[in-house]
């Protein structure tokens, strides 16, 4: 077994990081487990980028809306000095039920200390949040039962789980003990190949922490 010291496994692996003496990995040298866990991680990665192509095609070929709802207006006044009223839409929950209740507050501030109006003003806001909302949730379930026809939910459910797969298949490469200097060169050459793909899970960063890590151990 080759010694690997801290060194030359640094070396190794900058080098291949910017494509300097090391060429192509062959398989002689590189233990099973390293070649069999590049395999398995290779074909997750394909089927997962197939799998999100055809839930891209699918996206393209069905556009759905974008849930909103209207909560109040902008108002502005043009050079002849009318009045504009723009609508202004809440896209997701979360701000509609901002935008509410801050509105529901500002109101409660400004209308001083009668109970009695007071008293409406919550009854009226409650209301309207209710009303908005259930028409924000009315549109998520149209949308969610058009995915679900058309097969956008299914695909995007197995693109999901492809995904995780990947990110186990990748944690196993990295994972496989190092034990020769083939090892080293075929793990940098894989690595560096799926960052100049832009491959999922992998980045600069990935690469930085690997060497560290290697570095560590040798």
């Amino acid at each position: 077994m080759e010694n690997i010291t801290r060194r030359s496994a640094l070396l190794a692996l900058s080098g291949a990081a910017v494509g300097v003496g090391l060429p192509q990995a062959a398989a002689d040298g590189v233990s099973g487990k390293l070649r069999a866990a590049i395999a398995q991680d290779r074909a997750a990665r394909d089927v997962s980028e197939e799998l999100w192509c055809e839930l891209r095609r699918l996206q393209t070929a069905h556009p759905m809306p974008t849930p909103k709802v209207q909560h109040s207006y902008h108002r502005s006044v043009d050079a002849n000095g009318q009045e504009i009223q723009q609508p202004i839409y809440a896209y997701s929950t979360k701000d509609l039920e901002a935008t509410i209740l801050r509105d529901w507050e500002l109101s409660l501030l400004l209308c001083g200390r009668g109970d009695a109006r007071r008293a409406k003003i919550n009854e009226e806001y409650q209301a309207r949040l209710a009303a908005k909302l259930a028409d924000f949730q009315r549109q998520e379930a149209e949308i969610a039962a058009a995915e679900d026809a058309c097969g956008i939910t299914a695909i995007h459910e197995q693109a999901q789980a492809a995904s995780a797969r990947v990110e186990a298949t990748f944690a196993a490469v990295l994972l496989v003990p190092i034990e020769t200097m083939s090892d080293v060169r075929a793990i940098a050459a894989y690595l560096v190949d799926l960052e100049k793909q832009g491959a999922e899970g992998i980045d600069t960063e990935t690469l930085v922490q690997f060497i560290e890590a290697l570095a560590g151990e040798a």
